[in-house]
C-alpha cells in the first residue's frame, strides 16, 4: 500500500472512531488561576478532595470534582513550591521547600516530619510501609513519623522517583540509573542493562512491567521492561521528540507528557503511543499527569488544570491500535479439509463487503458474507457438507479491492 493510501486510512480509521464513540475532549477546569506560568508540579486525592501542588504557589484543592473553582490550602510556614504529594489512606504528605509535612484533615493543619533528607522529590508506599527519596532513601513504618535512611547500594543516592511491583523497589536516580531492592530498601543493586542513559528522570510501573524516562538533552527517551529491569528496550514508538516526558499509569494504561507536544497514551507497553490531545488546541506545555476518580488530570506550565475521561481515552486508543491499515485476505485454514474451514480477512475502512465461493467453472456455489461492515478484523466458517471434492475459489470483493485465493476440499 502507498504511504499516500495509508495516510487517507488513518485519517478515516480517526474519524469513525471519534464518530463512533463520541470521544470526549479535554476540558478546562477551574483550577489554580492566581498568577501566569506558574506551572502545576503534582496531584493527589484524599476522599473526594483533589490536591495540586504548584511551583510558586502552594497547594491548591478542589472539594466538589473541581466544579467550582479551586481553592488555596494553607501552609503558612512550609514554602510555596512543591515536590511532590502523597496521599496514603486519610494522610496527605507534601514535600514542600524547607521540608516534608503531613496533613490528616485535608490540609487544614499541617506537622512537620523529620526525615533528615535536604530535599523529597517523591513518595510510594508498601501495606503499611512508607518510602521517601530524593537526597537519599527513606523508610518509615510508623506512618511518617519518623523516618530511616536506607542507602546501602545506592553509588548516586539523588532519587527522582520511585516504582514498586510487588514487594521490589525500583529507584530511579540521576547519574546511577535504576536501582533494584527487594528488602524495604535496606540493600540495593543495579539493573540497567540496556538503558542508554543512566539520567532516570522517571520510573513507573504498570502491573509486572517498567517504564522509565531517561534524560538525554535535548530528547527525552522512554524504555521498557518486563523483567523487573534486568533489560531495557526503548519504547518511543509515536512519541514525539521532547524534552521532558511525565508518565501515568493506570493498569496497563501508561499516558505520557511531553511537555509541549501534548499527552499520549500506550495500551502495548509503548509498541504504540497514540495522540489524545483533543481540545487542548495549541497550548500543550504540559508538566504533569494525575489520575483522579477515573479522569486523567493534566498540569500546565500556565497554571491551568485540564481534564479528560480514562476509559474514553483507552477505548479510542485501543480501537485504533486494532484496526488493521491494508486489505488483506488469507488463506482458509486448515486447508485442504473436510467439510469445514475458516476464513479469515482485514479491511482498514468500512465499507459494504462481499465473500462468495466459486468452483473451477466460475460457478458460485456460496455466498458467506455480502453485507456492510465496519474497519477491523473479521473469520467466518465454510461448510461445504453439500459440495463434492476438490478445487474451490474464494472472492473477497469491497470497493475496488478484490482478492481471490485457492482451497481444496477433500472428502
Amino acid at each position: 500500500m502507498s504511504t499516500t493510501l495509508r495516510n487517507i486510512f488513518v485519517i478515516l480509521v480517526m474519524l469513525f472512531i471519534l464518530a463512533g464513540h463520541g470521544l470526549a475532549q479535554w476540558q478546562a477546569t477551574n483550577g489554580p488561576t492566581t498568577f501566569t506560568y506558574q506551572r502545576v508540579e503534582c496531584f493527589a486525592q484524599i476522599g473526594t478532595n483533589y490536591f495540586g501542588g504548584t511551583y510558586g504557589d502552594g497547594i491548591w484543592r478542589s472539594t466538589d470534582n473541581s466544579a467550582t473553582p479551586w481553592t488555596k490550602v494553607s501552609t503558612t510556614g512550609m514554602g510555596v513550591t512543591v515536590r511532590a504529594l502523597f496521599a496514603n489512606q486519610a494522610t496527605l504528605f507534601a514535600s514542600i521547600d524547607n521540608g516534608v509535612f503531613n496533613s490528616t484533615n485535608n490540609g487544614t493543619d499541617w506537622t512537620q516530619l523529620s526525615i533528615g533528607a535536604s530535599f523529597i522529590t517523591c513518595f510510594t508506599s508498601i501495606g503499611n510501609n512508607l518510602f521517601a527519596g530524593g537526597g537519599g532513601f527513606y523508610f518509615s513504618s510508623d506512618g511518617g513519623v519518623t523516618w530511616n535512611p536506607r542507602n546501602n547500594g545506592l553509588i548516586l543516592p539523588s532519587i527522582s522517583s520511585l516504582a514498586v511491583i510487588g514487594t521490589k523497589i525500583f529507584a530511579g536516580t540521576f547519574g546511577g540509573g535504576v536501582f533494584l531492592s527487594t528488602n524495604n530498601g535496606i540493600d540495593w543493586n543495579p539493573v540497567n542493562n540496556g538503558l542508554g542513559n543512566n539520567n532516570v528522570a522517571e520510573i513507573v510501573s504498570s502491573g509486572s512491567n517498567l517504564f522509565a524516562v531517561t534524560s538525554e538533552f535535548p530528547n527525552t527517551q522512554v524504555y521498557f521492561s518486563s523483567d523487573n529491569g534486568e533489560n531495557w528496550n526503548l519504547a518511543n514508538t509515536g512519541l514525539p521528540n521532547s524534552q521532558e516526558v511525565d508518565l501515568l499509569v493506570s493498569g496497563s494504561s501508561v499516558f505520557a507528557s511531553a511537555y509541549s507536544n501534548g499527552i499520549f497514551l500506550t495500551t502495548d507497553n509503548g509498541a504504540n503511543w497514540v495522540d489524545v490531545n483533543e481540545g487542548f488546541g495549541t497550548s500543550r506545555t504540559i508538566r504533569s499527569l494525575g489520575l483522579l476518580d477515573g479522569d486523567v488530570f493534566a498540569g500546565f506550565y500556565e497554571y491551568s488544570i485540564y481534564r479528560r475521561s480514562l476509559s474514553q481515552m483507552i477505548t479510542a486508543v485501543e480501537d485504533y491500535i486494532n484496526i488493521p491499515f491494508e486489505f488483506s485476505l488469507h488463506q482458509n485454514y486448515p486447508n485442504p479439509f473436510n467439510p469445514t474451514t475458516n476464513i479469515s480477512w482485514q479491511s482498514p475502512v468500512s465499507s459494504h463487503q462481499t465473500l462468495k465461493v466459486y468452483d473451477v467453472l466460475g460457478n458460485e456455489v456460496a455466498t458467506l458474507v455480502d453485507e456492510y461492515k465496519l474497519a477491523g478484523t473479521y473469520e467466518i466458517e465454510f461448510d461445504a457438507k453439500n459440495l463434492s471434492s476438490g478445487i474451490y475459489f474464494y472472492k473477497l470483493q469491497s470497493g475496488s479491492y478484490v482478492e481471490t485465493k485457492k482451497m481444496t476440499l477433500l472428502k
